[in-house]
């Protein structure tokens, strides 16, 4: 009789701030129980590491339609924009993810979790760390966490993601980008939906915010300096080493994320499928 039959989880805490390895059973077959439960860890833990699922294409998109929405991922907005994205790192395809991020901060709704599976795993390195904004939050002294509840940032499209679609569909595509997605003010600071927690909401690699508003402009740039620090300490880190068939699942609200490009080119070949889904929350209506 499986885990999942038995309607619970496994659960092992990577470190007592973030991270947890899961073991639900088979995320196919299991039952409405087991999936919130699962749900419950990722808040709980902020990311989820939940090895041999071997869940990908529509199996991958049918479980992670039991924690939400899917969303369109601009990535693919040279065409089509997918639900279901393929991230494949060759020689001829070099890492492009290795700062810290949160996915698409600049949608009204941004997503509530990310889904990501292992297809092929280089041989060393690669690896996907984690970095909570609850604790980059709680690294502020209080008088510097009362400031940031005050204020806003502007959100758009990072630099990457517009050479991304120009290499790949041209002029028409960064115009049908610009067009979609215009820039966005989203909290500072955000109480989650879920813990009640407080987190910054920022891309700590600088991706996606192009000023925190109502100051100038040096004042923003030695602020955002400030407040991406905390996401560098170890201590607010999980670290997932992967192996094929691996799936993490992570809460966009409470981490940044960044996949290592160590691997490259010694062992360049490495493939992930991603899904991000929403639960249809503005950010702005989340402001602390």
């Amino acid at each position: 009789m499986t885990i999942a039959t038995l309607n619970r989880i496994d659960v092992t805490p990577m470190s007592p701030l973030i991270g947890a390895v899961v073991k639900p059973g088979d995320l196919r077959t299991a039952s409405d129980a087991v999936v919130e439960q699962v749900r419950e860890a990722v808040h709980k833990h902020q990311v989820i590491a939940l090895p041999g699922q071997h869940l990908f294409g529509e199996e991958l998109l049918a479980v992670a339609r039991r924690f939400g929405a899917p969303v369109a991922q601009p990535a693919g907005m040279a065409g089509d924009m997918p639900v279901l994205s393929t991230y494949e790192i060759t020689l001829d395809r070099p890492p492009r993810a290795d700062n810290w991020h949160t996915d698409i901060s600049f949608f009204q709704a941004p997503p509530a979790f990310g889904l990501l599976s292992n297809v092929v795993a280089p041989k060393a390195g690669g690896d996907t760390i984690f970095s909570s904004s609850h604790e980059a939050y709680n690294a502020l002294s209080p008088a510097l966490q009362r400031f940031c509840r005050t204020l806003s940032a502007t959100h758009a499209p990072a630099e990457g993601l517009r050479s991304y679609a120009l290499r790949h569909g041209g002029e028409a595509a960064v115009r049908r980008i610009d067009e979609m997605f215009p820039p966005r003010d989203q909290p500072l600071v955000i109480r989650h939906p879920h813990t009640s927690r407080l987190a910054l909401y920022l891309s700590a690699g600088g991706a996606y915010i192009e000023r925190i508003n109502g100051l100038k402009p040096h004042e923003s740039e030695a602020l955002m300096a400030l407040l991406i620090a905390p996401y560098e300490n170890p201590n607010h880190q999980a670290r997932w080493r992967w192996t094929p068939g691996d799936l993490v699942i992570w809460d966009q609200r409470a981490v940044n994320h960044r996949g290592l490009s160590d691997h490259f080119p010694a062992f360049p070949h490495r493939k992930m499928e991603s899904v991000w889904v929403a639960d249809g929350i503005p950010a702005v209506e989340l402001a602390a």
